[in-house]
Parts: structure tokens; C-alpha cells; sequence
């Protein structure tokens, strides 16, 4: 027996999820390689952190997040380190804890507690701080994203030549949102219209008023004196008239 459209559709969704299951697990076991398990704890100058990245995926820096931090920095700074992608010279591209660097620099400090990646080059440095920031690094710890800073996330991501072509179900997978938000994020960015307001059928539709040649909005009272004057009107009026006229 055939099978129905419904479940073609179904299992067309779970071979695409399985497929972006597969090919996260295969960036990932790419960044294991590109890290060459060089993974040090250290504290690098302030200066030296390229930020970039973390711009990418927070729509705006919370000041109210940055004044908590640094109110409770002695609680934090020696158990929160920050992800850092280092290429073996000098690029080092932070994939989170913009909050945490902004409240350093509030409390006058130089220097931040990393956690050092050491990777291949810098090309390679910059591709895995973007899919660290894209997805782990904020979604499951530090200050809540906002509805805005998925769509930016998403926007940024789509952004990338390497990921321009990836599905939609691909690109949630690496941002850690849902598959209807990206499509409304390329929808935005081909500029595509919105869709026009539902109307309602039947006998509930509310019927527009005619709007005369002149221009002028019609009176409820010249809609009543025009409706008389149709010819279904005009015959229900004098039926009414003549059976008036017999009682």
C-alpha cells in the first residue's frame, strides 16, 4: 500500500534531522581535532581578547547584567572562565563572557580568567568561536538570549558563506532555536512580504460600507436610505405596504 503524503512528509523530517544530528556531530569532532586536546586555564589581558564574536550573538551589552557582575565578582571570577580560540600566535577570538569582560574593565581590572582552545590558524580559531558562540556558549549558561539576540544569532549565522546554504533544520541545530524562527529570519532578509490579514467567510464577514464617487465616507443613515432603494427592498417594502393596507 502507498504511503499517505503525511507520513513521506514525516519521515523526509526525521531522515534531515538525523542527517543535521550527524553533521554536528562531525564539527564537533573537527573542533576536537582542530584543538588537538590543547585546552589550558590561564589569565590573558584584557586587551588581547579579540570580542568580535561575542558581538555577533547579543543584540546589546546589559548594563544591569555588567553592574551584577561586578558587584559579585569575587564569587565568579575564579570559576567562570572565559572561552577563548587561540590560532599559536596572536588572534585570540572569545566565544563568550562579554558580560564578564565588561565588568572586569567597570572594576579597573586588566586581566581575565580563560579557558584557552588552541587551534590550527587563525581561519580555523574564528569558525569554531563562532559555532561555540552560536550555540553552547550562551544557551546553556550566563545571561538568558533574548528573542532578539536568537534572531541575530541566526542572522549572523546566515551570514556566513559557509552556512548561507545550510537548511533550515541545519541552522537551528547550530544556534539551538527553533526551525520556524530561522525561517522567519530568511523570510526578513529576502524581504519577503507579510502575509495579508485573515478574513472571515460566511455569514460573520462584516460586508464594507460603498464609498460614493465623491470621495466622502457614508453616513449610517445613507447606508439604510440606499439599501431601501435596491429592488429586493423596494418589493419587500410594498408587500409590507399592501398587507397594511388589508389588515
Amino acid at each position: 500500500m502507498a504511503r499517505t503524503e503525511e507520513s513521506q512528509r514525516r519521515e523526509a523530517d526525521r531522515k534531515e534531522g538525523w542527517n543535521a544530528r550527524r553533521w554536528y556531530e562531525g564539527i564537533m569532532a573537527k573542533q576536537k581535532t582542530h584543538m588537538g586536546g590543547a585546552v589550558t586555564e590561564t589569565e590573558l589581558l584584557i586587551a588581547n581578547i579579540d570580542r568580535s564574536v561575542t558581538q555577533e550573538v547579543r543584540s546589546v551589552l546589559d548594563q544591569a547584567t555588567v553592574d551584577l557582575y561586578a558587584e559579585t565578582e569575587d564569587e565568579w571570577s575564579a570559576t567562570a572562565p572565559v572561552d577563548v580560540w587561540w590560532d599559536g600566535a596572536k588572534a585570540c577570538y572569545a566565544s563568550d563572557g562579554g558580560h564578564r569582560i565588561a565588568a572586569k574593565e567597570k572594576n579597573g581590572r586588566k586581566k581575565i580568567l580563560c579557558r584557552v582552545h588552541r587551534c590550527d590558524d587563525a581561519e580555523s580559531a574564528l569558525t569554531l568561536a563562532r559555532l561555540h558562540a552560536f550555540g553552547p556558549a550562551n544557551h546553556a549558561h550566563g545571561r538568558a538570549r533574548t528573542p532578539e539576540d536568537k534572531r541575530k544569532t541566526v542572522r549572523s549565522c546566515i551570514a556566513l558563506p559557509e552556512y548561507a546554504g545550510e537548511s533550515d533544520r541545519r541552522i537551528a541545530e547550530i544556534c539551538k532555536v527553533g526551525k520556524w524562527l530561522v525561517g522567519q529570519v530568511r523570510a526578513e532578509i529576502a524581504g519577503a512580504p507579510k502575509p495579508a490579514p485573515r478574513t472571515v467567510k460566511g455569514r460573520f464577514a462584516a460586508e464594507a460600507a460603498p464609498t460614493p464617487a465623491s470621495g466622502r465616507a457614508t453616513t449610517a443613515e445613507e447606508r439604510v436610505i440606499e439599501s431601501l432603494t435596491k429592488p429586493r427592498c423596494r418589493r419587500e417594502a410594498g408587500r409590507a405596504a399592501r398587507i397594511g393596507r388589508h389588515r
